[in-house]
């Protein structure tokens, strides 16, 4: 889905934006991105020409297409055009890059999460067992951000009780992520790599 805004670059207070196209792209690459934002263009001023030089500022994603889009093909539409990417897309791809660098870590907290899903009695000895104030690990989702370093940050804080919790009380099932736990919870460079994420932070 390709959503198109537009505003007014103010020097003195932020502008306001408007959403004035939304489009399904049947295939979503550099060609179809230009094609898009100059017929929406187009679209928008009709019937005056596009003022292709009051054009100045474009802001995406970091993805390849739009970078290729925006610096490439509509520059050569839009003289003025300054291209830059999303600062939040980009601290985004950070927490991707350590999610990758921690494939031990990102197990645990993809079985950890298996382990109490759709689980009522698994969560009721977990609230029964750990300390009053420690709440179920936040649950990690790719599409939102920060959520699994703030997973990993949680199994830094409480990783010795989960490893009880789960080493001593839980059985394994046929699930195989309480099997696939108690593995990783007792590989030595787990805490260390947990540690060293918060310390990040």
């Amino acid at each position: 889905m390709a959503n198109f805004l537009i505003g007014c670059l103010n020097k003195s207070a932020p502008g306001k934006y408007y959403l004035i196209a939304c489009k399904q792209l049947d295939k979503v690459n550099h060609v179809t991105m230009v094609r898009f934002i100059n017929d929406t263009f187009m679209n928008f001023f009709l019937p005056e020409i596009v003022p292709t030089n009051k054009i100045l500022l474009m802001v995406s994603n970091a993805a390849s297409y739009m970078v290729k889009a925006g610096q490439q093909l509509l520059k050569v539409l839009y003289p003025n055009l300054v291209h830059v990417t999303c600062l939040a897309h980009g601290l985004n791809r950070v927490v991707e890059e350590i999610r990758n660098s921690f494939p031990t870590v990102n197990s645990l907290i993809s079985n950890v999460k298996k382990i109490f899903l759709k689980s009522p009695l698994r969560i009721q000895i977990y609230k029964e067992k750990l300390p009053i104030n420690t709440h179920l690990s936040p649950e990690p989702i790719i599409t939102r951000w920060l959520t699994w370093l703030n997973a990993a940050c949680f199994y830094a804080e409480h990783s010795l009780p989960i490893k009880e919790l789960i080493i001593l009380s839980f059985e394994e099932t046929n699930i195989g992520a309480i099997s696939k736990c108690k593995s990783i919870l007792e590989n030595r460079s787990l805490h260390n790599e947990l540690c060293f994420i918060k310390l990040l932070l």
